[in-house]
């Protein structure tokens, strides 16, 4: 057991974690949690070092999806839409280029059809799941200062592991232009201040409005807390011991198991298609023979092997999807920018 000890986390971390996923504010956190508010502000700012926060909203209601498509490591990407998230190398008994996508649904042949490659694999995120504290899947070793996982307890009564995938119709509109900047700013800063969110955007998009204090107050209180689902802080290990791995699943219960690992801590985000679902974590070598265990009981196939993802490509972007909602609703236009060339946080 000793790779579990990677992750030390004191008491009082661990309870800030499970306060934060369901409020909008450190103010909030420090309310329902009981820590003092400068104690919370303390945690939040050593956390931010080796931790990733999460805004996740509700993706399906703005009718957009997370994507991901593999192509042949070998094609030539040289420029890539505005609704793209990431590009990133993976490496198998083949490589492959990763690119990372949330876009609307309705838009996703034409947003493919803007690579001039067929992509060998295409996950649609009708289900984006992040990792969260309070599954049932973790729990907390005082004594040890860490998470461990808990894997049996999808054999108990979890409904909602064995649901089916809801791939019904998405329509073409979309949050107002204001709400939209809000929600990607916040996605990766859920506790920045709504003005210093915007203020960021502005410096990088110099198109965006001036907005007083005041209407933005009003479009996040109004519009952004009614898409918000949680948050999430996914507890980073350290990359160069512990290499970031993707799990691709095809098969009937493809989005059961991606709903099972999405919940055991060191996993992150599972995207899930119907009949296929994409995992990304950093699993620790002691987690291995439970993890395949579990695959095992269920229909699905591996067959892409065992992925690592290259962390010389690590650079995240913000689709400006402000960009393409006229009158609320969501349109296409040919924007596209070049590789490594786009602005990063």
């Amino acid at each position: 057991m000793e790779d579990c000890k990677k992750v030390k986390l004191t008491e009082k971390e661990w309870r800030f974690i499970q306060f934060a996923e369901s409020s909008f504010s450190l103010r909030e956190i420090s309310e329902k949690s009981g820590l003092p508010y400068t104690t919370v502000y303390r945690i939040y700012s050593r956390l931010k070092n080796r931790a990733d926060f999460r805004f996740v909203p509700d993706y399906r209601k703005m009718n957009l999806v997370n994507m991901i498509l593999l192509f042949n490591g070998y094609a030539e990407i040289e420029k890539v839409h505005s609704f793209t998230l990431s590009i990133r190398k993976i490496y198998g008994s083949k490589t492959y280029i990763m690119v990372s996508s949330l876009l609307p649904y309705n838009f996703i042949k034409r947003y493919i059809d803007t690579f001039g490659y067929e992509p060998i694999v295409t996950v649609i995120g009708n289900e984006f799941k992040v990792w969260r504290s309070n599954s049932g899947f973790s729990f907390y070793l005082n004594e040890n200062k860490t998470i461990i996982p808990v894997f049996n307890i999808f054999a108990e009564n979890h409904k909602e592991l064995y649901k089916q995938v809801d791939t019904s119709d998405y329509s073409d509109r979309s949050p107002d232009y204001i709400d939209l900047a809000i929600i990607m700013r916040k996605r990766n800063h859920p506790f920045e201040p709504i003005l210093k969110g915007i203020r960021w955007i502005r410096k990088n998009d110099h198109s965006f409005p001036i907005l007083s204090k005041q209407l933005l107050s009003y479009h996040y209180n109004n519009h952004v807390k009614n898409y918000w689902l949680h948050n999430s802080v996914l507890l980073l290990n350290d990359y160069k011991t512990v290499p970031f791995r993707v799990f691709y699943f095809e098969g009937r219960d493809a989005p059961i198991i991606a709903r099972i690992l999405v919940n055991i801590p060191s996993f992150y985000t599972a995207l899930i298609d119907h009949n296929k679902s994409l995992v990304i974590g950093q699993p620790q070598g002691y987690m291995f023979e439970n993890i395949y265990r579990i695959v095992s009981m269920f229909d699905i196939e591996m067959p892409l092997g065992d992925l690592i993802l290259s962390m010389e490509s690590m650079g995240r972007y913000i689709p400006k999807l402000w960009h393409f909602v006229e009158k609320n609703r969501w349109v296409w236009r040919e924007e596209m920018v070049e590789v490594m060339k786009r602005y990063v946080r």
